[in-house]
């Protein structure tokens, strides 16, 4: 089956799937959560990280890389977001979870 790819606000999906966002290809994205103030928080579970997008869907930035320390992971699956805006990650193949502190 031919899959129609469409770009909005910098978001191209194929059929009804998420491609790529921006200038960062997508590998098996896995989650996504948004905080109060609208950004966007991707896990890209085979590139082992997770993107940060505005609330119009412009790059932030990226949190983690490959690895085991800390901030590094070895591929993101979940994702979630307090109250306070504290992001904690999924990170599958470290047998562990992430928490990432929001400082303002």
């Amino acid at each position: 089956q031919k899959q129609t790819m469409i770009e909005f606000k910098n978001l191209i999906l194929c059929g009804n799937f998420i491609m790529k966002i921006g200038v960062c290809q997508l590998d098996q994205p896995q989650d996504i959560v948004f905080d109060t103030y609208g950004n966007m928080f991707i896990t890209d579970y085979m590139n082992n990280r997770v993107l940060v997008y505005n609330s119009s869907g412009n790059y932030l930035s990226q949190i983690g890389s490959s690895g085991t320390g800390d901030g590094q992971f070895s591929r993101t699956f979940g994702i979630a977001i307090d109250s306070s805006n504290n992001l904690f990650v999924v990170d599958h193949w470290n047998n562990r979870i992430q928490k990432f502190i929001n400082s303002p």
